[in-house]
């Protein structure tokens, strides 16, 4: 089976598989989902009919109640206790007779509403026929007379229509609330109908809805001759006689052969039970409807995946087969360039990639046969050639014979002049290490020099920086004490104010004393006060004068002081400050004096170490070449009685390229089974 087949039978294979899984899971899911989704929309629905059930009986029972509570009625009550009728007992009768006909025919779901005395006896009836029979027979008339409560009746059967009816029944009380009797309403059960009918799950045919009283016979169900017959369904009568805790959920059970779903709720009031049933296959008719569209669509993908698997192995398997017989060909050493291949030359997958390899491996193999017919064919031409060459040295090595016997006398020569230069050299050696040892110190006193133009420098600047701050803030010291002195400007003019004000004085002082004299003597005091007055102003301005003239002379001071200041911090600025700089600046130039003979020293040391290093190496080479020259001498005897064992092996040379032609050959041979 080629790879196309397997490709085609894989490809097909895991979609089948992929699709098939695919689809249970679907069909498992989906089936899980509807039986999930009308499970909860079941349970709801019977709950909402429920309601509407207990909202029917609540008006039912609303009916009776109302009734319970005439007056008429209850006066009725009261006077049947007495056997002797009165015209009132008659007239009451009449009244109430009235009132439930009324009644009955306002609600049309009625059979008959009737009123019942402590007796158990009918003492009025919408129905006459029915007046003063004894129902004592009747379960709910026992129960509601022994419990004084309403009651509702499980299913019965009229006598008078032959209909299913429900009886709703209501104590009446007088005032002081002891029980009289009850009024009663006989509801029939197809009542129910226009409320529970056409009721369906999903709208699923086989759906129903049915009700059952708290015995399990049928109140409503869809089939009429069910009606008032117990159910049949064992799980639903499991359900009424032990209702337990739960007044709603859904059961599945089997009837008549078909799996069904029943959603069930108890109406609480009444002790009836709604159930809201349903065939399971056809509630999950859409699943399986799917399912069928889902294995149509499964069938379709399947063979367009197994199409397109075929396209795909023709696509994979085409290339392929062709490198396939690239590569056989290749076995046969079949290497002729072929281009059918090409076009997967470009492929970016693992098929180009073995095109590509597979052209390469061929590109190769065909220049390697290439190189190999071309060295078969020149190590034919060597032999040949390598042949004449030892007849060549041959006759060659008896020439070398008669030249190695003139070298030697020149090496003995050689000898003895290189143990004179050795001599001169060990001399020159000696003096260059004494001149290397003196440029060494030189250079220690330079680093020293450096170091004390760093140590300059340093202290320069932070003497600088230390002349600068001073400078700072003396100059905002003096600044503040010119500003200051202004002040004295302030004493000027209080003195002017002062003197002006002496200058009233006397004058008050003048006015006064002329006052004083024209008062005679009544006026003396006066005047010697006046004239008190006078001498203090005098003494005001005296006193002033000579503050004048005081602040005359701080504001000299000050002035001498501001011009003799400003004098100093100009010289600590314009001189002290730069000669500051200036000397930063000289031992900046000074350090980098110092380096640059530091670094003349240290080339001076460098240029001798290199200096004594080749004198060495110089000393070292005239020495080897000594020995060398001793060696060649005893070589060059050497050379002589090689040279004869050359000619025999040139004799073997020659045998062996005889050789080396017989392989060439074989060689040749080999490589034109190639087809380039």
């Amino acid at each position: 089976m080629n790879i196309r087949k397997k490709l085609t039978i894989f490809v097909a294979g895991l979609a089948i598989l992929s699709i098939s899984v695919t689809q249970l899971f679907s069909f498992f899911k989906s089936n899980d989902i509807i039986v999930t989704q009308t499970n909860t929309m079941a349970k709801d629905l019977s709950s909402a009919y429920a309601d509407n059930i207990s909202s029917l009986i609540e008006k039912e029972k609303s009916v009776v109640s109302a009734l319970a509570s005439q007056r008429s009625i209850i006066e009725l009550l009261e006077q049947s206790k007495s056997d002797k009728q009165t015209d009132k007992s008659i007239q009451l009768e009449k009244e109430c007779t009235k009132l439930i006909k009324n009644t009955e025919k306002q609600e049309w779901n009625l059979e008959h509403v009737f009123i019942v005395n402590s007796e158990n006896v009918i003492i009025a009836d919408s129905n006459e026929k029915t007046l003063g029979q004894n129902i004592s027979d009747r379960a709910y008339s026992l129960q509601t007379l022994s419990e004084g409560k309403p009651i509702i009746s499980d299913v019965l059967k009229s006598k008078a229509t032959d209909r299913y009816i429900s009886v709703f029944t209501y104590p009446v009380r007088d005032d002081f609330g002891k029980m009289l009797g009850y009024v009663a309403a006989a509801v029939y059960t197809d009542t129910f109908n226009g409320y529970l009918e056409d009721k369906k799950i999903l709208g699923t045919k086989s759906s129903y809805v049915f009700l059952l009283d708290k015995t399990g016979n049928m109140l409503y169900h869809p089939e009429k001759n069910k009606i008032g017959n117990p159910v049949e369904t064992p799980e639903i009568k499991n359900i009424i006689s032990k209702p337990g805790d739960k007044i709603s959920d859904v059961i599945n059970y089997e009837y008549k052969g078909k799996d069904k779903i029943a959603a069930y709720k108890f109406i609480t009031k009444t002790g009836w039970l709604l159930v809201l049933s349903g065939t399971i296959d056809e509630v999950t008719a859409p699943v399986a409807a799917m399912e069928g569209f889902i294995l149509t669509l499964s069938l379709i993908m399947i063979l367009i995946a197994s199409a397109v698997g075929y396209f795909i192995a023709m696509r994979i398997s085409k290339p392929i087969e062709r490198v396939t017989h690239l590569i056989q060909n290749t076995s046969k050493l079949d290497l002729k360039y072929d281009n059918s291949f090409e076009i997967y030359l470009k492929g970016k997958d693992e098929i180009g990639t073995i095109t590509r390899a597979v052209a390469e491996m061929r590109q190769v193999l065909r220049g390697m046969a290439g190189k190999l017919i071309e060295v078969s064919e020149r190590i034919n031409d060597n032999a040949q050639h390598v042949s004449t060459l030892a007849n060549d040295v041959k006759m060659n090595s008896q020439d070398n014979s008669a030249t190695t016997q003139e070298l030697s006398a020149g090496a003995e020569e050689s000898a003895a002049s290189t143990e004179e230069i050795s001599a001169s050299i060990i001399e020159v050696e000696n003096n260059v290490n004494t001149i290397a040892q003196k440029t060494k110190e030189g250079a220690d006193v330079c680093r020293q020099i450096t170091d004390r133009a760093l140590k300059l420098k340093e202290d320069a600047i932070i003497s600088g920086q230390n002349a600068k701050s001073i400078y700072e803030d003396v100059k905002q010291k003096i600044e503040k004490s010119i500003e200051q002195s202004k002040s004295t400007q302030q004493i000027n003019l209080l003195a002017d104010t002062i003197l002006q004000i002496t200058d009233q004085t006397n004058l008050l002082a003048l006015n006064a004393a002329i006052e004083a004299a024209r008062a005679g003597e009544s006026g003396k005091g006066f005047a010697v006060v006046a004239d008190e007055i006078r001498k203090l102003a005098e003494q005001s301005s005296q006193t002033v004068g000579g503050i004048q003239r005081m602040v005359e002379e701080v504001n000299q001071a000050v002035k001498n002081m501001n011009e003799s200041s400003t004098a100093i911090l100009s010289f600590v600025d314009q001189e002290v400050l730069k000669d500051y700089k200036k000397l930063v600046d000289i031992s900046e130039q000074y350090n980098n004096d110092s380096n640059l003979v530091n670094g003349l020293m240290s080339d001076f040391i460098n240029t001798s170490e290199e200096l004594n290093s080749t004198i060495t190496n110089v000393s070292t080479a005239i020495n080897e070449v000594a020995q060398t020259v001793v060696e060649s001498a005893r070589g060059i005897e050497n050379i002589a009685i090689k040279t004869s064992s050359i000619v025999v092996k040139t004799e073997e040379v020659d045998e062996k390229a005889v050789e080396n032609l017989d392989s060439a050959k074989e060689l040749y041979d080999i490589v034109s089974k190639f087809k380039l």
